[in-house]
């Protein structure tokens, strides 16, 4: 699928952003929206390659990423068996190592916009905003920026949710393109949001491994997960994430983590 929409410099290829959420449970301090950031021109090359890898590993295209951080489990979801579940520790590494591997081969972006709900409801009390809407708009900012730096254009994809939250998100996001963010307009982003299963997508499937490592550092300091997506997060010219491909918000005690 291409479109001709004749930016200068760009042409007819786009990026896609696709989205996947973090922190959903009322006893976490954070919720985290973010994602995987993907250029036309490599999402064929990307998707047959780590198709391809589940063919090989599993002789099942249709393997779900998410059982890598579930591999403790046996179920992925109800009814849904774990592949990764019966893999030695060194089976998943080499795994996770290919995945990277064919990352590190093309240009792929990533970027989060975290929540800290409860400072937000401490600061802002009745008045504070939906920590996913929040979080989306911030999202939305941050994509048009970096469409913007590329001289391209650019589509966002969202892990399909309930009906009441797509609902919210569809009518947000297209608030946002037409009528601009409190601090901003949308000049880059076009269509209405898309709404996708993961099961049938390995680009929101990254998301969710990549979200799961920022939920890890932000949640419970843990910073083991989150190095290895570090070089791919989008940052300024002079390497700086926060503010950039890193969202954080209300920024108090957000100093006293390494980004």
């Amino acid at each position: 699928m291409w479109f001709n929409i004749g930016v200068e410099g760009g042409g007819d290829r786009i990026y896609f952003l696709y989205l996947d959420e973090a922190g959903i449970s009322k006893n976490s301090n954070h919720f985290i929206l973010g994602g995987t950031i993907i250029h036309s021109n490599d999402w064929k090359d990307i998707n047959e390659k780590i198709t391809n890898l589940k063919k090989e590993c599993f002789q099942d295209v249709y393997v779900d990423l998410k059982g890598l951080r579930r591999r403790r489990k046996q179920y992925i979801s109800k009814n849904v068996p774990n592949p990764f579940f019966k893999m030695e520790d060194i089976e998943v590494k080499d795994f996770s190592d290919k995945i990277f591997d064919i990352l590190s081969e093309r240009k792929v972006t990533l970027m989060a916009s975290i929540i800290n709900k409860n400072e937000l409801n401490e600061i802002y009390g009745v008045n504070a905003w939906d920590p996913y809407i929040l979080s989306f708009e911030f999202i939305i900012e941050r994509f048009d920026k970096f469409l913007i730096k590329n001289n391209e254009y650019g589509m966002v994809q969202i892990e399909f949710g309930n009906k009441k939250l797509t609902k919210k998100l569809k009518r947000a996001h297209n608030k946002f393109i037409v009528h601009g963010t409190g601090y901003q307009e949308i000049e880059r982003i076009i269509e209405s949001c898309k709404f996708v299963f993961s099961p049938n997508n390995n680009f929101i499937q990254l998301a969710d491994i990549f979200i799961n490592s920022i939920f890890r550092l932000f949640e419970y300091r843990n910073p083991d997960c989150y190095e290895r997506y570090k070089p791919y997060i989008d940052c300024s010219l002079t390497g700086q994430r926060l503010g950039y491909g890193i969202k954080y918000f209300p920024d108090i005690g957000i100093k006293v983590i390494e980004i």
